[in-house]
């Protein structure tokens, strides 16, 4: 019966292989190793012997592992050849086996006398000795062999893991490049989209602000439209206002006037009634004459008094018209300076210089109407002034009545005084409602200005707007450009990253059809392995069978040579002839013991 191989030795059968070997050098090396045994004392059954037993461990073990020495014995493929050409030559004509020479030896050796016997059994020894050295140095010779394909198995391993780690390595590679290509895209896309949202958002923002600009005017302009409609108002009613106080002060003078021209007439008639009396009496006067020329003299001085402050209010109406003429020339600096603004402001400010025009009408004609009271009333001194020398001329008619004239004078200058004072209450009310009036025109103008500084701002808002809605968009532009030649080099990138992928992929497949040739040779070398791992067992087992039938062959001849012929025996050596059939005998049953053990090591 065969027995199978145990699992160590298909394991370590499975890394070796035999492509340099062929079956003539495995037949040659087990037809010429089945006399390599190599010698053990013998100490179970206390005779000591030679013990031949066949060693495989060194042939059917794995060799180690190769190292950078195991390498270094590596021979070339020509060398390779030659020796294996060398090994071929020895192994063709194989020497005779001991066996077949034992065989040969022993019909002589039974015929023949004892030293013939010595002579064949040293022949017989040195004939075992040399071809145990033989089977020894083929075996030497045919474990290097092992060696050497164990490191071309153990190259092509490696090979085979270094294409593999390749392999891995130009895959990961490939996937690296898909995943960048990918995020390439992904990132190419993000910033499309972002782009196009940037965009969108700047567009809505322009759009919100032309609008918030557009309402910002037209809520400006409906509040100047309703200041202007306001102040028109306004001037509308204090023209109004003054119209009144005018045509009433026109009224009060009138009725002074027509009062104290009856009063003048009445007194008139009374004195030329009492001329006649006053003609008499003018010379008793004539030294109370001096008296009245002083008072007269304090009515002059009076009279100054009051032409002074006619002349100091005709000195303020000039200042009046000259600041007038000053405001009119800022008015139209002004209006030359608001000529700059939009259609919207001029036509306001058209608006503003029509309000203006009336305004300086309605002054011109309340001057005049100043002037015509101012009229009046120096008409009215110089009135004064003829009745004064009316009185003069009557004075000198009688005391009495000058002094009756002179308290009447007095009475009516004291009425003079009132209204001359009640005029420059007037006049001084007048010149208050003018201060506010020109504190009114300042504000008009005050307002103006900052109409004009807000217009100023808005547009200079706009301009910083405009300014900045360029300067973006040629950040985006820049931008845009910036992003489209990024775009470019990545899909430059890609294409060159796609170009390399399909490199990659085709030297992965070169890669993949070399380790696949690889894989299909070790598998061819595993299977012939195993074959000729098969084969050695099978030979093993039958070598151990034969070697055993032939000791109990041997030790049978030798028996019956020994109760045939005595004398040839007893001639004989025992502790040479003996000893060494029964050496040939006992190694052989010992060797057939220890075969498993063997094949176990093995």
């Amino acid at each position: 019966m065969l027995r199978q191989p145990s699992r160590t030795e298909s394991s370590s059968s499975s890394e070796i292989t035999f492509d340099d070997v062929d079956d003539q050098q495995v037949f040659a090396f087990l037809d010429d190793g089945d006399d390599g045994r190599r010698g053990v004392s013998a100490s179970g059954t206390g005779s000591k012997g030679v013990e031949f037993r066949l060693d495989l461990s060194s042939r059917i073990n794995p060799a180690p592992m190769a190292t950078s020495s195991a390498r270094a014995v590596v021979r070339s493929p020509k060398m390779r050849a030659q020796s294996v050409a060398a090994k071929k030559a020895r192994t063709r004509r194989p020497p005779e086996s001991p066996v077949r020479s034992w065989l040969a030896v022993v019909p002589a050796a039974m015929a023949s006398p004892a030293a013939a016997v010595d002579a064949v059994m040293r022949d017989a020894l040195a004939d075992a000795e040399e071809a145990t050295k033989e089977a020894e140095a083929r075996a030497k010779t045919h474990a290097e062999a092992l060696a050497a394909l164990q490191l071309e198995l153990q190259q092509g391993e490696l090979e085979r893991e270094r294409l593999r780690g390749e392999l891995h390595a130009a895959r990961a590679t490939v996937q690296d490049l898909e995943h960048k290509v990918a995020a390439a895209e992904q990132s190419s896309d993000l910033f499309a989209r972002q782009l196009a949202n940037v965009k969108e958002s700047y567009q809505t923002k322009l759009l919100l602000r032309d609008e918030a600009v557009a309402i910002e005017k037209a809520a400006v302009t409906k509040e100047k439209e309703s200041e202007l409609q306001h102040q028109q108002a306004l001037f509308a009613q204090e023209t109004e206002l003054w119209k009144q106080q005018i045509a009433a002060l026109a009224k009060s003078q009138q009725a002074e006037q027509q009062e104290h021209s009856e009063r003048v007439k009445r007194l008139l008639r009374e004195h030329e009634a009492e001329c006649a009396e006053l003609l008499a009496r003018c010379r008793a006067l004539e030294a109370a004459q001096s008296h009245d020329r002083d008072e007269i003299r304090c009515l002059t001085g009076w009279k100054e008094q009051c032409e002074h402050a006619l002349a100091a209010c005709d000195a303020r109406q000039v200042e009046t018209e000259q600041e007038r003429g000053a405001w009119a020339v800022q008015c139209e600096q002004l209006a030359h300076d608001a000529s700059v603004l939009t259609m919207q402001v001029n036509g306001l400010l058209m608006e503003r210089e029509d309000r203006s025009a009336s305004i300086q009408l309605a002054r011109q004609q309340f001057e005049r109407q100043h002037a015509e009271a101012q009229a009046t009333v120096r008409c009215t001194v110089r009135s004064a002034d003829a009745v004064r020398s009316d009185l003069r001329r009557l004075a000198s008619s009688t005391r009495e009545l000058v002094r009756s004239e002179v308290q009447t004078m007095r009475e009516m200058l004291r009425a003079v005084q009132e209204q001359a004072f009640e005029l420059a209450v007037r006049q001084q009310q007048r010149e208050t409602q003018a201060a506010a009036k020109q504190s009114r025109i300042i504000q008009l103008e005050a307002q103006l200005k900052n109409d004009k500084q807000a217009v100023n701002q808005l547009e200079a808002a706009l301009s910083k707007a405009t300014r900045a809605l360029e300067k973006k968009g040629g950040l985006f532009k820049s931008k845009y450009s910036e992003q489209k030649e990024h775009l470019e080099l990545t899909l430059a990138v890609r294409q060159g990253l796609v170009h390399e992928l399909q490199a990659k992929k085709q030297q992965a497949l070169e890669l993949e059809a070399k380790l696949a040739q690889a894989a299909l040779a070790k598998r061819k070398a595993e299977a012939k392995n195993s074959q000729l791992q098969q084969q050695v067992q099978i030979l093993q087992h039958t070598h151990a069978r034969e070697l055993e039938k032939f000791a109990l062959a041997a030790a049978s001849e030798v028996k019956k040579m020994k109760t045939r012929k005595p004398s040839i025996v007893a001639g004989a050596t025992p502790g040479n002839n003996g000893a060494s059939l029964w050496s040939w005998s006992s190694p052989t049953k010992k060797s057939d013991s220890s075969g498993p053990n063997s094949e176990a090591r093995a």
